[in-house]
């Protein structure tokens, strides 16, 4: 029996240093493709045995490497390479070069590919279209500025009725949250609202599943997409394939049939919604199918969910921990604007309240989250696509097919040539003293160009130019509706003194998960209705 443990042992340790040499041999040979005019960092010299012993010595540390690789090109106008951490290159561009990274035709520097394999989406969802236009075409109708404003009421109601649930009403004793879970359940249940309507969105079948299926495709993008190396993501593809094609498959069972139901009747039900839209276009074209849509669909409510629960973490987290003498400042003021716009009940609903004249403070604040705490340390990814490659803006070097563009879209937060003392979180940076409009009772502005959802060179929380996310206008919306009914009625204090500390995983920055708040309603607040 010892014999054939001792020779299992001996096999699997053979078969793990054989995977990892054929992990290293693809990504070296990756990096060779690749111009040696394009700095390593760490390389003592231009030799091919050089810039590979660099690029291996950086990847245990990616991110420190990537981050001194920057102090040390970037700020120079220089691009680097940079090894991700599945051990795979990417070219990182200098923030110079970014207007012309996402400039570029999709001929040349295509985003969805890159984006799908960083996603892990192509090897885990094979029936998903990435080239299919109507979804996000969808989307960028649904989710515009028009759109939102109709979501609101019903965003209003179930973000209130979600929110109450899970952080209690209680105004004498404090309710102890795991805040990540309680903010799991009020999202899925905003987002079921909002993407399949009143009667699918109360669905606890669809709610079940959708969440198995955010599960195992986050999971699936961590594991596939961000760290493991091209040859083996074929067949991890494959092993996730099992209970997301289980998951996918129930999906369709409910969706489907609910939206074939309603073009057939000519009706939409639970007007408003994603799918009602969905309803709509497909009624308007003989292109597309409900089956051609469904996974990409299903898809796209996947990605928004793996978004808005990390991203409102942050923002909660940041109002509740930051210690700074800017955050303690600003909260007072926070709460005066908010408890002054949202005086009654009715303005939740109001789709001239949320916008960053009436709350300029509430705007600022979220803003600042999103800087300080981004999701992503390089985004946004672009494959090069075009059959002869293509010359970046320094007119000399010439990049191959197949290679990845990125930038660094978080040292660029970091950078005080773009934002004065980085570090401290400080959301008064986006505003400036309003001195015309005492008699409102507003002391501060926000500056232009710095609500929510604008888009800069220098600020890609969203992406940027014609590919800048379409569903931003819906996550900005959400944000600050969460901030100001959180502010408006409850007190809250961290259970713990410790700063809560980020995980990284690859290149996804995720607030500490398991952070767990006090909260207690506040006297003397309405009890919305």
């Amino acid at each position: 029996m010892a014999y054939y443990l001792t020779a299992l042992a001996t096999s699997l340790v053979s078969l793990l240093l054989l995977a990892g040499f054929v992990a290293i041999l693809s990504s070296c040979l990756q990096l060779w493709a690749l111009p040696r005019t394009i700095s390593v960092l760490g390389a003592r010299d231009n030799s091919l045995l050089s810039r590979t012993a660099a690029y291996l010595a950086a990847w245990p540390s990616y991110h420190s490497s990537r981050a001194a690789a920057y102090a040390e090109f970037s700020r120079l106008g220089k691009p680097f390479i940079s090894p991700s951490p599945s051990l795979g290159p990417d070219i990182v561009v200098p923030p110079q070069h970014v207007k012309w990274l996402l400039s570029q035709p999709s001929s040349v520097l295509a985003q969805r590919p890159a984006l799908w394999e960083g996603m892990a989406i192509r090897y885990m969802f094979p029936s998903a279209d990435p080239a299919a236009e109507f979804v996000p075409a969808l989307v960028k109708r649904h989710m515009s500025p028009a759109g939102v404003d109709g979501m609101q009421a019903d965003m209003y109601r179930e973000l209130q009725r979600w929110t109450d649930a899970g952080l209690g009403t209680d105004k004498e004793r404090w309710a102890e949250v795991a805040l990540f879970d309680t903010l799991g359940t009020i999202m899925k249940h905003v987002g079921q609202r909002l993407y399949f309507g009143a009667e699918l969105g109360s669905s606890d079948e669809l709610g079940r599943v959708l969440q198995k299926l955010a599960n195992w495709s986050g999971l699936g993008g961590l594991v596939i997409g961000q760290f493991s190396p091209a040859v083996f993501r074929r067949p991890l593809g494959w092993l996730f394939r099992i209970p997301l094609g289980y998951y996918t498959r129930a999906f369709k069972r409910i969706w489907e049939p609910a939206v074939r139901t309603q073009l057939e009747a000519g009706r939409l039900s639970g007007v408003g919604s994603a799918t009602a839209g969905a309803v709509e276009a497909l009624a308007g074209t003989k292109r597309h199918t409900v089956e051609s849509i469904s996974s990409n669909f299903m898809i796209m409510y996947g990605v928004a969910s793996n978004v808005k629960q990390p991203g409102t973490l942050a923002l909660l987290l940041n109002l509740i921990t930051q210690r700074g003498a800017e955050a303690r400042a600003f909260l007072p003021l926070l709460r005066h604007e908010v408890d002054t716009v949202f005086s009654q009940p009715t303005a939740w609903t109001d789709i001239t309240t949320f916008t960053s004249k009436t709350l300029p403070l509430t705007t600022a604040f979220a803003r600042e989250s999103m800087r300080y705490s981004p999701l992503a340390a390089s985004i946004p990814l672009r494959a090069v696509v075009a059959p002869g490659g293509v010359l970046l803006p320094d007119g000399i070097t010439h990049v191959p097919r197949g290679a990845r563009l990125a930038c660094p879209a978080e040292a660029m937060t970091r950078d005080e040539r773009f934002v004065p003392r980085p570090h401290v979180f400080d959301p008064f940076r986006f505003l400036e003293a309003d001195d015309d409009d005492d008699e409102g009772g507003r002391r501060y502005r926000l500056k232009a160009d710095s609500d929510i959802a604008d888009v800069s060179e220098s600020f890609l929380f969203f992406g940027f130019g014609r590919h800048a996310c379409p569903g931003r206008f819906f996550m900005a919306r959400l944000m600050m509706m969460l901030l100001a009914y959180v502010v408006k009625h409850y007190d809250f204090e961290p259970v713990s003194n410790d700063a809560p500390v980020p995980i990284r995983a690859g290149f996804v920055n995720l607030p500490p998960l398991g952070t767990r708040v006090r909260f207690r309603r506040r006297k003397g607040v309405y009890l919305a209705s």
